[in-house]
């Protein structure tokens, strides 16, 4: 993208552009209020989502303006716009060139809210997407339904009939959506689960097997189920890592890194886990 494409915005989404590093919610502990920041609008939006939807995959990933898209996500989740809806939602594709789509997306989506339901799933129950794009949609869903409880029985529904494709999903998607019901309590979805888990579609990684499952959904008691670690050895390195370092790759990546799809995958469901067991502690 051209300089000059880039400087063509007006304020204040011309700020968004030497904004910084859109690592604040671990700076900071939130993210910011960039409506009461840079006194953004609803007339903001269509400038908004032309920066959001901008590629800088030519910039220098040393500039401040490789950040401007995330924060552009950012404001228009907090200004619920539901015209950047499907313009977002086509973001989704380019998940293996930058992680901070499935870090990001679900909080978007979590604020823009109800409107943003059925394009996900018609999204998620696409085949023809890649794997990692259908689940940010369904980390969408569940982050809307968490946000939105009058919205939890469908976005539940979707995610159910969604694992009920066990067979033709990737492994990695079944096993976040059975943690997206874990997270909305859905004990009316067990059936689904169980079925998934019988024919070894799921990666215990994530959520434990069965059993473990059934202890989250409140289905057994600690007592009945003895507590393992399902952590493969060779990530437990990994996740003492993540642990001292948690900072997500910015969103322009290094071609080598682009061709490790499935140990990305792997990788973001380690993420998922470390964050579900610190939640329990």
């Amino acid at each position: 993208m051209s300089g000059s494409k880039v400087h063509s915005f007006t304020p204040p989404v011309s700020s968004l552009l030497t904004y910084g590093h859109s690592d604040q919610r671990f700076e900071h502990g939130h993210i910011p209020d960039y409506c009461q920041e840079f006194g953004f609008t609803t007339e903001h939006i269509p400038e908004l989502i032309e920066l959001a939807c901008l590629d800088l995959t030519n910039t220098d990933p040393e500039s401040l303006e490789i950040w401007a898209p995330v924060h552009a996500w950012r404001t228009l989740g907090q200004l619920k716009a539901e015209a950047s809806i499907e313009p977002l939602i086509s973001l989704f594709a380019n998940c293996e060139d930058d992680d901070w789509l499935i870090e990001e997306m679900p909080e978007v989506f979590g604020n823009i809210g109800s409107a943003s339901i059925e394009p996900l799933a018609n999204y998620l129950a696409d085949p023809s997407h890649y794997y990692m794009a259908q689940v940010i949609a369904s980390e969408c869903l569940t982050e809307i339904a968490q946000n939105y409880p009058e919205t939890r029985s469908q976005c539940v529904e979707v995610l159910t009939k969604q694992l009920g494709q066990f067979e033709q999903n990737d492994i990695a998607l079944n096993s976040f959506l059975v943690s997206g019901l874990i997270e909305l309590e859905a004990v009316e979805s067990a059936p689904a689960i169980e079925k998934a888990f019988a024919a070894d579609r799921i990666d215990c990684m994530m959520e434990g097997d069965w059993d473990e499952v059934q202890v989250s959904l409140g289905l057994k008691s600690r007592d009945q189920v003895p507590k393992k670690d399902f952590t493969p050895p060779e990530l437990k390195e990994f996740l003492s890592l993540l642990d001292r370092n948690s900072e997500p790759k910015p969103f322009v990546t290094q071609t080598a890194n682009l061709k490790k799809s499935n140990s990305s995958s792997k990788n973001k469901m380690a993420k998922k886990s470390r964050q579900k067991n610190r939640k329990k502690k």
